[in-house]
């Protein structure tokens, strides 16, 4: 039953509510402190953030280093924390006052204080303030939006992920070269960001090798560019370590980057051409010299068919794999193979398969406009659908997909649980977390540092609930490229 006031309340303008009937939404905003006080008099449970698993940097901000397998408490516990957020070794909250805190690895300044200095418990960026609005982080970067619709970056910047049209690393935050007051909503892979305008219009930057920005290249940018497919009807985004997912306001889900798990959901499709190659190789050595390497996929894998004229090792129908290096001079086959057993001229057959990886947006195998919420792993994608049904697909080599096995989809399946009610998602390095709309908390996957937060750190390949239990689970976080879990506990009515 939702709390009755017995006297009432006034609205962040003044205005009389009334004796209406107040939601926690309500109370986080304007009066935090009422629920704190409800929450310590044991009435109400008010919202604590939790995390556990991966420590090595103090990124659970439990001023140690210790590794935990069941969910415990920050440092800093306050009752009052908005939205929280995890990178490779960082974790990052908001509170309801909007302030920003970050705790765990700053390598490379992603903890934004002007210092490389990690830190155990909680700290405030440099530039402090008090209406910060959400935030994201990738490998040793960090990106976030102000409620003025501003967006600031900081931490490593090799890749150009700042988005401020350099490579120099940044300790504190700085905002992207484009600006603007409009910024939506963020997300981040790796080394690259993705962004929504107020507008509709996806913007990314960064690392690009594997056309995670959608922008049929794989260059990497240092200022934000659009995606080719443009549009401005874009809903809501996410991120894998190296694939980006996005969802339009129709309903349709779509994504890009690297596919090499099937993490993009369209079944893996690669094509398979034959290509010939003029060029010369000195014997015993593994690398053919050609003029011309027009046609081939620098991202592809090649079978060697023949040589004309022959020449071992390549000699009738030999099929052998070659690696994935092509460069505009050379040809470097695998150390396996050896290299020719004379000088050789002549030309080289391949066959070549297409790389899967897709640099610009596609649409699932399943298709659909039903999709409603998103979030990527390592190397897997999550979905939710209207209907509640949840959806996953990609790599399963540690059971992030929760289907009872550990071999990788490239079409979305749904967990061997199956249900209608689930509510929220996250993936992280190799497990995936889930809310359902009932307040329970869900886990699966990999869980070597405890990251599933059920006491040990025995992997699960179908869905089970963490140590700590309880149906109050109001929000949850993990990245691509994490092995730790942070989480929000509260009611949904007080």
């Amino acid at each position: 039953m939702p709390y009755q006031p017995v006297t009432n309340f006034v609205d962040s303008g003044g205005g009389d509510l009334g004796k209406n009937l107040i939601t926690k939404d309500y109370f986080l905003t304007v009066y935090p402190e009422i629920l704190n006080s409800l929450g310590n008099s044991g009435l109400v449970v008010s919202p604590e953030l939790w995390s556990w698993g991966y420590n090595y940097s103090g990124e659970l901000g439990t001023n140690d280093r210790t590794f935990r397998s069941t969910p415990v408490k920050t440092i800093l516990q306050s009752g009052n924390w908005k939205f929280v957020n995890t990178a490779r070794s960082t974790i990052s909250g908001i509170k309801t006052d909007g302030t920003l805190w970050i705790w765990g690895s700053n390598s490379s300044g992603q903890l934004g204080v002007n210092n490389t200095a990690s830190r155990s418990t909680p700290v405030t960026t440099r530039l402090g303030g008090t209406n910060w609005k959400s935030i994201a982080g990738g490998y040793s970067h960090t990106v976030a939006l102000k409620t003025d619709g501003t967006l600031w970056t900081w931490g490593a910047n090799s890749n150009g992920q700042l988005g401020v049209n350099d490579d120099i690393t940044r300790s504190t935050p700085v905002t992207t070269l484009l600006g603007g007051t409009n910024w939506k909503s963020i997300a981040s892979g790796s080394t690259y960001v993705v962004a929504l305008k107020t507008d509709g219009t996806l913007w990314s930057w960064g690392r690009n090798v594997y056309g995670q920005l959608g922008i049929n290249d794989t260059t990497n940018r240092n200022t934000p560019v659009t995606t080719l497919l443009g549009g401005t009807n874009w809903k809501s985004i996410a991120c894998g370590i190296d694939h980006t997912i996005a969802l339009k306001t129709d309903g349709t889900l779509w994504s890009w980057g690297r596919n090499i798990y099937g993490q993009l959901g369209n079944n893996r499709q690669t094509s398979v051409t034959t290509v010939v190659i003029t060029g010369t190789a000195t014997a015993g050595d593994s690398i053919f010299y050609t003029s011309d390497t027009t046609g081939l996929d620098p991202f592809g894998s090649y079978n060697a068919i023949y040589t004309t004229p022959p020449a071992y090792p390549f000699d009738g129908p030999n099929f052998s794999y070659i690696q994935n290096l092509i460069t505009n001079v050379s040809v470097e086959f695998n150390s396996f193979l050896g290299g020719f057993s004379s000088n050789y001229s002549g030309t080289l057959t391949f066959e070549q398969v297409s790389s899967p990886d897709r640099y610009t947006p596609v649409t699932t195998l399943l298709g659909g406009t039903n999709w409603k919420s998103i979030a990527g792993g390592y190397g897997h994608t999550v979905a939710i659908k209207t209907d509640g049904s949840l959806w996953s697909w990609g790599n399963n080599y540690a059971a992030e997909l929760g289907i009872n096995d550990t071999t990788p989809r490239s079409t979305p399946v749904t967990t061997l649980l199956g249900g209608t009610n689930w509510k929220s998602i996250a993936g992280g390095r190799m497990h995936t977390i889930a809310i359902k709309t009932d307040g329970t908390l869900w886990v699966w996957g990999g869980n070597t540092y405890g990251q599933l937060g059920i006491n040990n750190t025995t992997s699960r390949n179908t869905p089970v609930t963490t140590f700590l239990g309880g149906t109050y689970w109001r929000s949850i976080a993990s990245s691509p490229e994490s092995r730790q879990v942070v989480a929000i506990q509260s009611v949904d009515y007080i």
